[in-house]
């Protein structure tokens, strides 16, 4: 297989640097080395804050945003919707919103020039977890009232404190009718986030594919997609290496030819070995395209990661 994408595809990685072990204990110098030897050229990274917008653990962000500064590389927060919980009517999860994400903006604005806002909040929404998700109907009408309310007062609050930066609201798998309850809750937001997980090539992804399309059509093909989680389905737990490089550069070669599909970040940069999973879930342990050496050596590349290190671009 050739491995490539065109010039202008935005490749991103995704990691924990302010909250999970693997990566506190693993220097912000290592993870810049890391990303940059990979090719990326954005760092996702999830965002706890108070109801002000002040991050949990500031001095460790602080360290990594000089750190990229430093090295020309960009951070995408993922800012967790912090005061949800505590919002009853519309009113109230709007200006709740708004407020968090207005002073994480005010405040760190300097160090960003896209946002995306919250996790995969449809599965909130879903009625049953199995439904495809490309209905508006596939969703609880009364949480909708709260989660889009909350989403887009965030969204205004953002762009209130930082006009010029843009907007992510991701959804995953085939939950496209999603994206059509924030069209109706005229929440104006820039970009559509998609995750996927896969254990299929992209030409039998025919599910990925109809996703996709369904996205673009919601604004007339004139929102773009940028791509925020994509690993292979339960990473490389049972020593699947070869076909998670497989599945991840075949993703990466085909998405690049969609104009409108403008950048893809992997989930995740290092494998996380001290996770408190279930044994059902273990393989969230094992989603990092790099693994850490358990006597401190180290850190190893994983075959995907061995393949970014040199494609080629058209």
């Amino acid at each position: 297989m050739v491995f490539n994408y065109r010039t202008d595809f935005i490749m991103g990685i995704n990691g924990h640097p302010l909250n999970q072990k693997a990566y506190l204990t693993t220097p912000v110098a290592t993870q810049v080395s890391l990303i940059k030897s990979l090719g990326m050229s954005y760092y996702r990274i999830d965002v706890g804050t108070d109801l002000s917008g002040t991050i949990t653990n500031e001095a460790k962000f602080l360290e990594l945003a000089a750190a990229f500064q430093a090295n020309n590389l960009k951070i995408l927060p993922m800012l967790y919707p912090h005061g949800i919980e505590q919002c009853n009517d519309a009113t109230t999860a709007y200006n709740v919103g708004k407020k968090m994400a207005s002073g994480f903006a005010l405040k760190y604005g300097k160090y960003f020039d896209h946002y995306e806002i919250a996790n995969e909040m449809e599965l909130k929404l879903l009625k049953k977890r199995m439904l495809e998700g490309t209905d508006t109907s596939d969703y609880d009408h009364a949480k909708s009232v709260i989660i889009c309310n909350f989403l887009k007062g965030m969204n205004d609050g953002i762009k209130a404190s930082d006009p010029t930066a843009k907007t992510i609201i991701d959804m995953c798998q085939t939950h496209s009718g999603f994206i059509k309850l924030l069209k109706a809750y005229n929440i104006n937001f820039d970009i559509i986030g998609q995750h996927w997980y896969s254990n299929k090539m992209y030409a039998q992804s025919a599910d990925y594919q109809n996703t996709v399309n369904n996205l673009l059509a919601i604004y007339n093909y004139k929102k773009p997609i940028w791509i925020t989680e994509f690993n292979q389905f339960q990473g490389s737990i049972n020593d699947r290496e070869d076909s998670q490089n497989l599945i991840i550069q075949d993703f990466i070669s085909n998405c690049s030819k969609n104009k409108l599909i403008q950048a893809f970040f992997i989930y995740e940069l290092l494998d996380e070995p001290e996770l408190n999973m279930t044994q059902e879930h273990a393989f969230e342990k094992q989603y990092g395209i790099v693994k850490l050496d358990k006597q401190n050596g180290p850190p190893q590349y994983k075959k995907i990661a061995k393949t970014l290190l040199s494609p080629h671009k058209f």
